[in-house]
């Protein structure tokens, strides 16, 4: 058989030449099977990330693996048929990119799901949430009848559908009464408007993905995506960063597109006033509880090296 290290050093001299230097390999496996070795490709992936205050400059790595895989004959010849090309290499690692980011997303919503809630944005665009479980706030009101949910618009019927699923409503014969989330959050809760505070965190926490594809709410969605360019560097960073308001904003436009600097603006208020984030003098940094139980939620998927200055 032929010696694994004259592979991996094949596969490596084929991997700089095919794909560039961002990659580098596993040790090489063979298969009896099919009598060749299987080397697959990986990459530590640099992110470069920005403090204004200090200023300064550092990389991480994020750690991709299963990029795709080289193949090598025992004659120690590329099998470039089998071999994973340059392209799908990239869609692959575009793709694993997409799904940290989302990830890293969904950890800063479920840390800062109640400070979110407690925004203006979100108590505009979460209001259907609000109206129906105010319903159930009255003593005498135990059902909701199927007839009287029909005069709705068809967007309240899907907010009933997704709080039935999260056992916030239960269905009953006649229509709908609470559900046992809705009597648990209510006993613990010190009054109403703090119960419909809670509540309206909860389905961020819980739903926030269905949130956004079903319910395309895009000015909540705009909010969101302000606290992830400041908390996703933070992450990257493991440290609380200390950044210009101009540094989010070009952050947000390159990350996901261009938006009117008074809907930023006025975002970011909202992410202030709501302690998401904090601000001292001309600087936005992280509210460090929050950003504590972000990066305990993240350990198991946000692999990273340590800071390269």
């Amino acid at each position: 058989m032929t010696d694994p290290q004259q592979v991996a050093k094949k596969s490596r001299e084929y991997v700089l030449s095919h794909y560039g230097n961002l990659l580098s390999i596993d040790e090489p496996v063979f298969s009896e099977e099919e009598r060749f070795w299987r080397v697959k490709l990986k990459t530590d992936y640099p992110r470069l990330i920005k403090n204004d205050n200090p200023e300064e400059r550092f990389v991480r790595t994020l750690l991709i693996e299963d990029l795709g895989t080289v193949c090598v004959n025992e004659e120690m010849a590329i099998l470039k048929d089998r071999s994973t090309s340059r392209s799908e290499c990239i869609g692959t690692l575009r793709a694993r990119l997409k799904t940290w980011e989302e990830r890293a997303e969904n950890v800063i919503v479920k840390a800062s799901a109640l400070q979110l809630a407690r925004t203006g944005i979100a108590q505009v665009f979460l209001n259907p949430v609000r109206t129906i479980l105010s319903n159930f706030l009255e003593e005498e009101t135990t059902v909701v009848s199927f007839e009287e949910l029909e005069t709705l618009r068809e967007s309240y019927l899907k907010w009933v559908r997704l709080l039935e699923d999260l056992q916030l409503l239960r269905k009953e014969e006649d229509g709908y009464t609470y559900g046992n989330i809705f009597t648990e959050m209510r006993r613990k809760a010190e009054n109403d408007s703090e119960f419909l505070t809670q509540a309206l965190a909860y389905v961020v926490r819980e739903r926030y993905p269905t949130l956004k594809e079903v319910f395309h709410l895009r000015q909540f969605e705009t909010l969101v995506h302000l606290d992830s360019c400041y908390y996703r560097p933070a992450l990257e960073a493991e440290k609380i960063l200390f950044l210009r308001a101009e540094s989010l904003y070009n952050h947000y436009v390159a990350q996901y597109r261009v938006r009117p600097k008074l809907e930023l603006r006025a975002s970011l208020l909202e992410l202030c006033s709501s302690e998401a984030l904090r601000k001292k003098n001309e600087y936005y940094f992280g509210n460090e509880d929050l950003f504590q139980k972000m990066l305990n939620m993240s350990k198991d998927y946000l692999n990273l090296s340590s800071p390269k200055t």
